[in-house]
């Protein structure tokens, strides 16, 4: 290989960091999560996930599904994320007992991060299951 070779290598990496510098969004990949509801019943949702700006983990609850409605929870990282639901009115959830991977205390409402700690007063301790989102769009749907 000769000089010229190489000073176009340096060249493009350097381009290439530049760009992760001046567009951080960049060097991550992030997902836009969808929750669809496929059943005949209004659910709520609650969501642990990585916030893709911070790099923390968030617990986000309660978000409304109507019967039939996919509706975007929003940009996450790229990668495992934390979900359940319930009906409302009902005594139905997902996901069973049978594959719950983690628990977690839920809010009565609005975004916190997580903590390592006890559940808070008014929160509820609930079996979540985890998934792996893709980059780009990420759709789950409850049936």
């Amino acid at each position: 290989m000769n000089s010229v070779h190489f000073s176009r290598l340096g060249l493009a990496a350097c381009g290439i960091v530049f760009g992760l510098m001046t567009n951080p969004s960049a060097a991550r990949a992030d997902t836009d999560l969808i929750f669809c509801n496929k059943t005949g019943s209004k659910i709520q949702i609650a969501v642990a996930y990585v916030n893709a700006k911070t790099n923390k983990w968030i617990m986000s609850a309660w978000h409304s599904r109507n019967p039939g409605e996919c509706k975007s929870h929003g940009n996450v990282k790229t990668g495992l994320f934390y979900y359940y639901g319930e009906k409302v009115g009902a005594n139905f959830h997902w996901p069973a007992k049978a594959y719950v991977d983690k628990s977690f205390c839920v809010p009565k409402q609005g975004v916190r991060e997580m903590a390592n700690s006890a559940c808070g007063q008014g929160e509820r301790n609930l079996g979540f299951q985890g998934k792996v989102a893709t980059a780009g769009k990420y759709t789950f749907s409850f049936n």
